[in-house]
């Protein structure tokens, strides 16, 4: 179905009225706030990512013994939501990164994900039958219950290798569970991840009935008795509590933005708060002024609401027959908005500067990253610097406005409110800001995750 269909059609001589390609019928943020659903109903668990006979635990014991090639004779349980070899996105770049670094010290990395994949917290059910898929390095080595698992990191520990856990997503897992099976390694205190806001509330994005930032309010306030997973945070907030209690973690954050906002937020006890950026970014050369011709906007990544989307859509419809301006979205999935151009894009561990490339080919002078969520990192914002592209962003997205206000200044822009945005486009503003900016090439260095941190502990082992 194409975006006219989805939004109510437009007549051919609206096609050529300035502005009228934004004339749609549907409110898309009254819909999304009317049918927002609690995180445990968005995903019933239904779906299984493999229908795979169970291996058993010596199989896996065996691929992590093989791999051992560490005279500390230690491995790494990795903890995440999803299959990070088969999906893409920051979270799964941190891991695959973390994977690889360990990989060259002869560290097995014991990665596992749930089978059932679900939206929010599972419940304290039967270890014997809860499903983990296993990959050691990277490999694929099949799916376990979780009872098998723990005798797995059990068993290694008898025969005199160490543990480290790594636990970077929840999502789809019982907190009850994790503090079993990561009580079971023995190398020092596990690594907990805040890439986003899950351990805080059910809705990663805290976004109030998937709309509007919350700022994290106590979940007994009236913005979460009005908040779809208002409902829900009292408990997901005891289980990750108690969670904590148990394990004390070392809590990693991606930016110093993210984990003071996270300690302004909780009062979980933990034993350190560490910062280990997913990338760094390195200007390489100053690029040469934009010449004469249409500023070429762009929106990066997968087109949804909490990533600002329909802000980019209501500016490419309206100004669609603007020669001042030309759009392009650039991801994996195409939103399909009349007059924007789509440039596919996969970012993987194979080719991490895939959308940086994209910008560049595409000469992509602005990208808009209207967050509405508070952006702990922000991949797409550090590939458009690296690409020369001038930045406009959402005043309190998170990391994202941290770097505007800080080494960046002079290569993007925080606005207050969609009015100001629309304004910038209206008048001449967007043109004169871009011609003058900055711009310069940049690339990408992927970070380490944790690995630094756990091979300097071996050393001293």
């Amino acid at each position: 179905m194409s975006m006219d269909d989805q939004h109510g059609s437009i007549s051919p001589l609206e096609r050529y009225t300035p502005g009228a390609a934004f004339r749609v019928r549907r409110n898309i943020a009254k819909d999304t706030i009317l049918n927002a659903l609690p995180p445990s109903r968005k995903r019933e668990g239904t779906y299984k990512i493999s229908h795979a006979l169970p291996v058993t635990a010596q199989v896996v014991i065996d691929a992590v013994k093989a791999a051992a090639l560490n005279p500390a004779r230690a491995f790494v349980l990795s903890v995440s939501h999803d299959d990070f070899m088969s999906t893409c996105g920051g979270v799964q770049n941190c891991i695959g990164d973390e994977q690889v670094a360990l990989a060259r010290a002869g560290v097995p990395y014991l990665s596992i994900c749930p089978n059932v994949p679900l939206l929010a917290l599972s419940q304290n059910t039967d270890v014997t039958t809860f499903e983990v898929l296993v990959a050691v390095d990277g490999q694929r080595v099949g799916m376990l219950y979780l009872s098998d698992l723990i005798n797995v990191v059990r068993m290694l520990s008898g025969e005199g290798f160490r543990g480290q856990a790594v636990v970077h997503h929840m999502l789809g897992y019982a907190p009850e569970h994790l503090v079993h099976l990561v009580s079971e390694c023995l190398l020092g205190r596990p690594y907990l991840w805040i890439h986003d806001a899950f351990t805080i509330c059910p809705s990663i994005h805290l976004l109030r009935n998937e709309m509007t930032f919350c700022g994290a309010p106590k979940a007994t306030s009236m913005a979460c008795n009005v908040c779809n997973s208002g409902a829900e945070r009292v408990t997901h907030e005891k289980r990750i509590a108690a969670l904590f209690s148990a394990l004390h973690p070392i809590v990693v954050a991606p930016s110093r933005t993210m984990a003071d906002f996270w300690k302004r937020a909780t009062h979980y006890p933990h034993a350190d708060v560490l910062v280990e950026p997913p990338a760094t970014l390195q200007f390489i050369k100053d690029l040469d002024g934009i010449e004469d011709g249409p500023i070429r906007i762009a929106f990066l990544g997968v087109p949804a609401i909490h990533k600002g989307w329909h802000v980019f859509e209501s500016l490419a419809r309206w100004y669609a027959n603007d020669s001042r301006y030309a759009f392009v979205h650039v991801g994996f999935s195409d939103g399909v908005i009349p007059g924007t151009q789509f440039q596919h894009v996969n970012v993987t561990r194979e080719n991490r500067a895939a959308m940086i490339d994209a910008l560049v080919s595409l000469d992509v002078h602005v990208t808009i990253n209207w967050s509405l969520c508070f952006e702990s990192f922000s991949f797409t914002t550090h590939e458009s610097f690296a690409a020369g592209a001038y930045v406009i962003a959402r005043a309190g997205a998170g990391h994202v406005a941290t770097l505007l206000r800080s080494d960046y200044a002079d290569r993007g822009l925080e606005l207050d409110s969609e009015v100001q945005l629309q304004a910038l486009l209206a008048g001449d503003g967007l043109v004169e800001r871009v011609r003058q900016a900055k711009r310069s090439r940049g690339v990408m260095t992927p970070g380490s995750g944790v690995s630094a941190r756990i091979i300097e502990e071996l050393s001293h082992a």
